[in-house]
């Protein structure tokens, strides 16, 4: 079924806190072969789906959460993001439905050279309302946080055929809320591509 306007109560979840968008609601750390599917999340503080190393500290031993398959599920009234990777080899997020999301549909930010993206594909999601959060500047799609994690490698991102038929509401953080507007602002990513970005109106971003 499609997707209920939002109420008053379920966008109070977007005015996500630093106490609280580290509530994650599905987190692989290390490990592989990981399939989520045909999952409802709504109303989540944090992201509705975070992949990380399996020891996250400076120096320690790190395994990337590998194979990852996230298809045909409903993510609704998140606080933070609809997908963060730290750590992610051959991630695939497709045919998903996301909605009233506080802050970025897709967000890759390795904190620590030991974490990084290789061969992520963001495919054919139907993506309503992002960047909602007063807190954030929200993003289709974000690589950032250049001042962290410097060496990680990001490469190999594919974003293709997703349908955004609304994007994010005109805000002091959101100024050109008439386009996708994506952000890769990690030094030195290699071999990302962005192709057929259906959109209500033009596209800008960097």
């Amino acid at each position: 079924p499609p997707v209920r306007p939002a109420t008053r109560s379920r966008r109070a979840a977007h005015r996500s806190s630093p106490s609280q968008q580290r509530q994650v609601s599905i987190a692989p750390h290390g490990a592989g072969l990981i399939e989520l599917s045909r999952v409802a999340i709504r109303r989540a503080w944090g992201d509705a789906a975070y992949s990380n190393v399996n020891t996250p500290s400076p120096g320690s031993a790190a395994a990337w959460p590998t194979d990852v398959w996230v298809p045909h599920n409903r993510f609704d009234s998140i606080g933070r993001n609809a997908f963060t990777i730290n750590a992610g080899r051959r991630v695939t997020l497709e045919r998903n439905t996301i909605d009233h999301v506080g802050a970025s549909v897709l967000d890759i930010e390795p904190d620590l050279p030991s974490q990084g993206a290789d061969a992520v594909v963001l495919r054919s999601n139907t993506i309503g309302v992002y960047g909602m959060s007063p807190l954030y500047t929200g993003h289709f799609v974000s690589c950032s946080n250049d001042a962290y994690g410097v060496g990680a490698v990001i490469q190999g991102i594919t974003i293709t055929g997703n349908s955004i038929t609304r994007g994010a509401p005109n805000s002091a953080n959101n100024s050109n809320s008439g386009g996708l507007f994506p952000w890769i602002g990690k030094p030195r990513p290699s071999n990302i591509v962005f192709t057929h970005k259906p959109t209500p109106t033009a596209d800008t971003g960097n």
